[in-house]
């Protein structure tokens, strides 16, 4: 921002009347005119007159000096003002959300120009290059959730809420919530029936159809 230096005005500053005669000047002339003869004295008169004229002007512009100095002083401040309103205008349009703590939305038709990116062109298309390996998830042994799928009835009608059963299958859904990676195990149970001897198994939802699912 530009500093302000105000200029002080003149409306202290006194006016001296002119005086090109002194009062002890007039007395002397004055006395000197007393014995002088009527044309001396007319034409003294007349130059008398004519000073007076004289210091009249001149206290007048003096006034007008003074009042044209206070005008030009007023206008200099003003002219100050607007300088430092333009510079603060100026600045607040050279901001936006990379110099400043504001959104990008704040930036509006006036966006700057987005930053290049100074790796050159290797002409390979983005993602996994042709030929090169997978490396799916791995299953982990210790899932931080187990939920066991257990047929509850068999296909008979026989229940199947008492019978022990093993897993036969186990699918994994990896989460990634706002903290740390859940991983939930889902085991798929089979039992066998004790009364007509079928393996029954629970079906597994579609979500979790497949051995590994990342759930975002």
């Amino acid at each position: 921002m530009i500093p302000k230096e105000r200029i002080q005005s003149t409306d202290s500053s006194p006016l001296l009347p002119y005086e090109l005669t002194t009062p002890e000047e007039d007395a002397m002339l004055e006395e000197f005119l007393r014995n002088q003869p009527p044309e001396v004295v007319c034409v003294v008169q007349f130059l008398r007159k004519k000073i007076r004229m004289l210091e009249a002007a001149l206290l007048d512009r003096d006034r007008r000096i003074l009042e044209l100095e206070r005008q030009n002083a007023d206008m200099a401040n003003r002219i100050t003002d607007m300088a430092c309103q333009i510079a603060e205008l100026k600045a607040s349009l050279d901001m936006n959300s990379r110099n400043r703590s504001r959104p990008p939305s704040s930036d509006g038709l006036k966006k700057p120009p987005a930053p290049k990116s100074l790796r050159g062109k290797s002409g390979r298309k983005p993602g996994g290059q042709h030929g090169h390996p997978g490396a799916p998830l791995a299953q982990t042994s210790d899932p931080d959730v187990v939920v066991r799928h257990e047929p509850e009835r068999c296909s008979c009608g026989c229940s199947l809420e008492t019978e022990a059963g093993e897993v036969i299958r186990r699918r994994q859904v990896f989460e990634i919530p706002e903290k740390p990676i859940i991983v939930t195990e889902h085991q798929v149970v089979r039992k066998c029936c004790p009364r007509c001897g079928l393996n029954v198994e629970c079906p597994v939802p579609d979500l979790i159809d497949s051995r590994k699912r990342h759930i975002l």
